[in-house]
């Protein structure tokens, strides 16, 4: 399993402390699916409350194995540098409009976490054309959790690499860019993963040959190709973990390579922390970005 690490710190009232902090090791926050299930339970078992037997984690390697693309990534340069990091509010109001937005033409309407993930994409997009002028191609791949899009099912607390990268493509044209066509983009690469298509992928290794061939592009790509890297914590159990003073108030996380965004759950369930990080001068003109800025509900320096 890939060693990137995803830190997610649940703050709660507590005599004894401020905060639980949890890491998971895998490519993309899909992985900490099961993690966050396991935090569920370990705050069940602690609050001495009852835990049924389908809370236990399941080990799911012997289907997706451990795969090597940590050695890949290094290629690409300038993605270990430290970002900086932001985390973008989106209210429920601001990401209902998102949504209608993003449902122009007659087309299908967004969720919300592909209405927030594109309407970011859009303005990191605009914040490389206007530095980058070699730009031709803007990817944005996502990471899908594959435990309810296999059939049969896999259980929400099995481990392994139960994911899949997904990647979305934008291509330059000397038009501004459109939010409609790459929210059409997200949706048709996160919806294209199905049971058939992964186990297709990942039959003799296909998969992981795919990956490594996007990555050596990429790396080669002498500045004409930027991508920024997508994933999605929302409706994970983070905000049930009971550890026995009370449900936790703020669940955080942290970003450890530029052109990433994680998103998270508001503490209220409605809406939507997008953590992102980039250079610091393309965090600069998301900063002045006012038509981006108009959806967000606040903006503050992680």
């Amino acid at each position: 399993m890939v060693n990137i690490k995803h830190t997610a710190v649940i703050s709660n009232r507590c005599p004894q402390g401020e905060a639980t902090k949890s890491n998971s090791s895998a490519v993309t926050a899909a992985g900490f699916s099961a993690n966050a299930t396991f935090i569920k339970t370990w705050a069940a078992v602690a609050s001495e409350n009852v835990v049924s037997a389908d809370a236990f984690v399941i080990n799911c390697a012997q289907l997706f194995p451990p795969q090597d693309i940590l050695s890949n990534l290094w290629a690409i340069e300038g993605l270990w540098r430290q970002p900086v990091t932001k985390r973008f509010v989106f209210d429920a109001s601001n990401i209902a409009a998102l949504r209608a937005k993003g449902t122009a033409d007659a087309m299908e309407r967004p969720t919300q976490v592909e209405a927030v993930v594109a309407w970011i994409w859009a303005a990191v997009i605009a914040a490389a054309r206007e530095r980058n002028k070699k730009l031709k191609t803007h990817l944005m791949s996502s990471a899908v959790n594959l435990r309810k899009r296999m059939i049969p099912s896999l259980p929400s607390n099995s481990i392994g690499n139960i994911f899949y990268v997904t990647t979305a493509k934008w291509i330059a044209t000397s038009e501004a860019v459109d939010y409609n066509f790459l929210t059409c983009r997200v949706r048709e690469s996160v919806r294209s993963v199905t049971d058939e298509y992964v186990r297709k992928m990942h039959e003799n290794g296909e998969y992981i040959d795919f990956f490594k061939k996007g990555i050596e592009s990429l790396a080669s790509s002498n500045g004409e190709t930027e991508w920024l890297t997508t994933s999605s914590w929302c409706k994970f159990p983070l905000y049930e973990a009971d550890f026995g003073w009370g449900k936790p108030t703020w669940v955080a996380t942290c970003v450890s390579f530029v052109n990433s965004v994680t998103l998270i759950d508001t503490g209220d369930g409605e809406g939507i922390e997008a953590w992102v990080g980039l250079t610091e001068e393309d965090m600069d003109k998301l900063d002045h970005n006012s038509e981006f800025l108009y959806y967000v509900s606040s903006s503050i320096a992680a």
